[in-house]
Formats: structure tokens, C-alpha cells, sequence
């Protein structure tokens, strides 16, 4: 009596040297760098903030 496997799994082929194509078990994801926030994203983020305050009223102009 004979029993049978089932394995599943991802895999990921990239270019090697001469064309080749290597295979690798899981794609390689690149980690996720931690650092500052760029200034435009801050401005615009600080700007839509200011919209929301005067269509809300809490603030009259941007003098507030």
C-alpha cells in the first residue's frame, strides 16, 4: 500500500547570469524602510487639516 503527498507552495523564477532562470522557493519581498515622512506629504497632510477646520467652522481663516 502506497500513500500519497501533496505539497504546495509559491515559487518565484528570476533572471540569472546568460539568461538563466533561477528558481527560489518564496519571492523575495524587500523590508520595509522606517524613516522620516517627506515634507510634501506633511504640507499636504497639514493643508486638507486646515480645509476640514473651516468647512467645519472651528476656525474662520487660516490667521487662526
Amino acid at each position: 500500500m502506497t500513500s500519497r503527498i501533496q505539497v504546495e507552495t509559491k515559487v518565484h523564477f528570476t533572471s540569472g547570469s546568460h539568461g538563466r532562470r533561477r528558481l527560489h522557493a518564496e519571492p523575495t519581498i524587500a523590508p520595509i524602510e522606517i524613516g522620516r515622512i517627506p515634507r510634501i506629504a506633511r504640507m499636504l497632510a497639514l493643508a486638507l487639516r486646515f480645509e476640514q477646520l473651516l468647512k467645519e467652522g472651528t476656525i474662520t481663516d487660516q490667521a487662526d
